[in-house]
């Protein structure tokens, strides 16, 4: 698996030969990328005062065209991700998965975008930041600034997560997961509302046959509460999902358990 080779020591010596391994093992798999598919890995930086952890996905669009996503939950770095404020709550949102959109076949292919990018990752060094990845790297890959992707591409708008659990890849893989970077694809909002419930089924089919007798409140109380955040997320969808034609026999499948939840 292409994660297994992705070094993560930073001692020189141990480490360019299986970089330099990796780099090769990447390009050549994005060159093989089959139409509307996608590989999502994880990112970031590390530099002396800290690891930023990140999740990338490359995304083969069609017509020779690829997209590339950097989904960032943490403080550091989303400055450069657009903001909008939601009209019901007045809640600051962010585009937590920013897509740079309409990249030619030859850019994702050179390898020494991707040297660059991995190197912030494996190696430390005071010049990874923020700004090295938001403004030198990636307005190379389709050459606009990264505020023009936004006329590009559908951008799905979330409330940041607490910075305690934007240290890990909780939030960061369920977006990953939920986002789907190409026109016409469904809402990551919608993606995600379908993965949480399926998340909550899953759960709920292994104890639904248990015997009264076998669940103690704390049980009831923990599934009450999953179906509570289910209920709450569903709620606060935005416009981008409303649009989704798969929204509303979701909402429908999502009451459903949600009332199976209650009965518990």
């Amino acid at each position: 698996r292409l994660i297994d080779i992705l070094p993560h020591s930073s001692e020189p010596k141990e480490t360019n030969g299986h970089f330099l391994n990796f780099i090769n093992a990447f390009v050549n798999m994005i060159n093989h990328l089959p139409v509307n598919e996608q590989i999502m890995m994880p990112g970031g930086w590390k530099n002396p005062e800290r690891h930023h952890i990140m999740l990338y996905i490359i995304r083969n669009v069609g017509g020779g065209k690829y997209s590339f996503t950097v989904v960032n939950a943490g403080s550091d770095g989303l400055e450069y991700h657009a903001s909008r404020f939601d009209e019901t709550s007045g809640r600051h949102l962010k585009n937590i998965a920013l897509t740079i959109w309409d990249i030619p076949g030859n850019r994702v292919l050179d390898s020494s975008f991707w040297t660059a990018l991995f190197h912030m990752q494996v190696y430390s060094s005071k010049k990874h930041d923020a700004q090295m990845l938001y403004a030198r790297l990636l307005p190379v890959l389709n050459s606009k600034p990264l505020r023009a992707n936004l006329e590009l591409g559908p951008a799905d708008f979330f409330l940041p997560p607490d910075p305690k659990v934007a240290a890990s890849y909780f939030d960061l893989v369920l977006i990953g997961f939920s986002t789907t970077p190409q026109v016409g694809a469904q809402s990551s909002q919608l993606s995600m509302l379908n993965v949480m419930k399926a998340a909550c089924e899953i759960a709920y089919r292994t104890i639904a046959n248990a015997p009264p007798s076998s669940m103690d409140p704390e049980d009831t109380r923990v599934l009450r509460l999953s179906g509570r955040n289910l209920s709450n997320f569903a709620s606060s969808l935005g416009a981008e999902a409303a649009k989704d034609e798969g929204l509303l026999p979701s909402l429908k499948s999502v009451w459903d358990l949600l009332d199976t939840f209650l009965r518990a």
